[in-house]
């Protein structure tokens, strides 16, 4: 049987709360004539939405639809059920009384049974959290999980402190902050960079190395310089590691150190900052740095290598690695000082961001949360204002969960989230970099 999905949303993916797609059944009309015209058989292997009277209409339209070519399409399922996906907005997962969510009264007309049951007992979805606090699993939606009473339960994020509590606006003006010596004067006070990240380079993870222009890319160099007019000053441009070592501690690739730095020597001509980021989560393939098969060591002589090649340029930066996470968090600043050592004994004085474990979220970055030590508090274990030339790199989005995997933007005011990392650089005389931010076309997110 030849399988498909199908959601209903403005972009087909599942992930948004109406049904825009309507007349329905159209959407599998032409996968039908196909498996008419060819004599085959066909399979729906997920279908879903959320509660909503044009999403009812919708998934009513589909399944009559497949019921009248029952001989083509066998059947359907829906997205989803399971202990972990009970509160999701498209669950279908029944509770202890066999009670479920609305979605199965839709279905049941034409459920083939066999069942005596005539009516679908409904409960209004709501989440029933943990008591406790300890984590044992992730959710489908970014949800947190736990286990007690021998049954799965869901982790109250808030109240555990996993969410970083976002204060309400007020009608208190906000605090302009203070100038340094390092940051311009005048009127404006404008950040000293605002750029953008520039992808492809990291791409293509399950072929390493890979094929140039097959499964990863360097940035265009004229887009570069395009955004370069617009006022962009700075571009932080991903690398795989795998691409630049083939093998650890040996010689860096020579083709792709060039096609790199080609984009690198004509960005700071053209007084541009470019960041170099291997995209690699402290990890070289797929083992974390400081594990028995990628030693501290080899992390180090990677940026040995790096630093000689790009020291001489005072416009290029070394961003030691992309959002660190599921490690310990004193793993992952020790591997950091052994790289900054590394970097500095080759000479090179450019600048250095180190980012925090946990996807590097500056949301958490003082929080002792899910991923261990706070980054706020193991940092200092290795660094300190002494240390020239570094800064803390940061990432933040504004979505639901901090992930920048969701079209809204519901952590107003947005300022908030750095303010704990803002606070810590100042009481600690440091220097910070936010590595990334971005958002969808939104009023809320502008």
């Amino acid at each position: 049987l030849f399988e498909v999905h199908q959601y209903f949303d403005s972009d087909y993916s599942g992930t948004h709360d109406t049904c825009v797609q309507r007349p329905c059944q159209n959407l599998l009309k032409e996968f039908v004539d196909w498996l008419k015209t060819n004599n085959l058989k066909g399979w729906v292997g997920e279908i879903g939405s959320t509660i909503d009277s044009e999403c009812k209409a919708c998934v009513e339209e589909l399944l009559d639809y497949l019921q009248e070519n029952r001989d083509y399409v066998l059947g359907v399922t829906w997205w989803a059920a399971g202990p972990w996906w009970g509160h999701n907005a498209y669950s279908v997962e029944p509770n202890a009384e066999k009670a479920f969510p609305e979605q199965m009264a839709w279905l049941k007309p034409y459920l083939p049974g066999p069942s005596e049951l005539t009516e679908v007992p409904v409960f209004i979805n709501k989440k029933v959290y943990c008591k406790g606090c300890e984590v044992t699993g992730t959710g489908g939606d970014g949800s947190l999980w736990g286990w007690e009473d021998e049954k799965s339960c869901e982790i109250d994020k808030a109240g555990c402190g996993f969410d970083k509590p976002v204060e309400q606006p007020t009608d208190e003006p906000i605090e302009e902050p203070t100038g340094t010596p390092d940051e311009p004067t005048g009127e404006t006070k404008k950040l000293q960079y605002l750029g953008v990240n520039e992808a492809g380079g990291e791409f293509g993870e399950g072929s390493l190395p890979g094929t140039y222009n097959k499964h990863y890319i360097y940035p265009n160099i004229d887009a570069i310089n395009a955004s370069i007019e617009q006022g962009v000053n700075v571009f932080r441009m991903g690398l795989r590691w795998e691409r630049f070592q083939h093998e650890l501690f040996g010689d860096l690739n020579e083709f792709d150190v060039t096609e790199y730095k080609k984009v690198v020597d004509a960005a700071t001509a053209n007084g541009a900052t470019l960041i170099i980021d291997p995209h690699n989560y402290a990890r070289y393939k797929d083992n974390l740095i400081g594990s028995e098969e990628v030693p501290i060591e080899a992390f180090a002589d990677f940026w040995t290598k790096l630093a000689e090649i790009f020291k001489d340029n005072d416009k290029v930066w070394f961003g030691l690695v992309n959002e660190p996470h599921d490690m310990e968090t004193d793993d992952w600043f020790k591997a950091a000082r052994a790289a900054v050592d590394a970097i500095r004994a080759t000479g090179a004085k450019n600048n250095i961001l180190i980012p925090g474990n946990g996807w590097d979220g500056a949301w958490s970055w003082g929080k002792e949360a899910w991923y261990g030590e706070a980054n706020a508090d193991v940092a200092l274990r290795y660094f300190s204002s002494e240390d020239e030339n570094i800064l803390f790199e940061v990432h933040q989005y504004f979505d639901s969960d901090y992930s920048g995997t969701h079209d809204t933007c519901v952590q107003r005011p947005c300022q908030n989230l750095l303010k704990e990392f803002v606070d810590w650089l100042k009481t600690n005389n440091l220097k910070g970099w936010v590595g990334e931010i971005g958002s969808t076309i939104d009023s809320e997110c502008k």
